[in-house]
């Protein structure tokens, strides 16, 4: 009975994956970990470039449970920049969606970051590109635009 039970719950993982990602300039695809959130939220993708002067530039998604306004997610997030030492560049709300950008010391690298924010129920879908201050200049048009692309449906 257990193996029965076993096999049935492998199968419904196996069938309850996502579409493959695929990568045609790299030429490969593979399925997502398609799991769930849960309560504490999580974070679900993350890509990276090439490192260069010792940092990896990077984009990453995360989901946050917050079942406030997006004018309060916008409030809390300035105000944890601004308790961590960050200088806000910018955090404006326009059609729905937060962008926010800041720059600061974070364990002991000076860093830049450009995020947006969608609100989808009780969650928050955010997308943040994060790059060494250094590197910002040269990569943050790729960056910008991988976060700028983010859309939930």
């Amino acid at each position: 009975m257990r193996s029965i039970l076993a096999l049935l719950i492998v199968l419904y993982s196996i069938s309850a994956q996502a579409d493959p990602v695929k990568f045609d300039k790299y030429g490969f695809s593979i399925d997502m970990l398609d799991g769930n959130a849960g309560n504490a939220g999580a974070q679900v993708l993350q890509m990276y470039l090439p490192a260069d002067n010792g940092f990896a530039s990077n984009v990453n998604v995360l989901i946050q449970p917050y079942p406030g306004t997006l004018e309060d997610y916008k409030k809390l997030s300035d105000a944890q920049f601004a308790q961590l030492g960050l200088t806000i560049i910018t955090s404006t709300i326009s059609d729905g969606v937060l962008i926010f950008e800041y720059k600061g010391v974070v364990q002991g690298q000076n860093l830049h970051f450009y995020s947006k924010a969608i609100k989808n129920g009780n969650n928050f879908y955010l997308a943040t590109a994060t790059d060494s201050a250094s590197n910002w200049s040269k990569n943050k048009g790729l960056l910008m635009k991988s976060v700028n692309s983010f859309k939930v449906p």
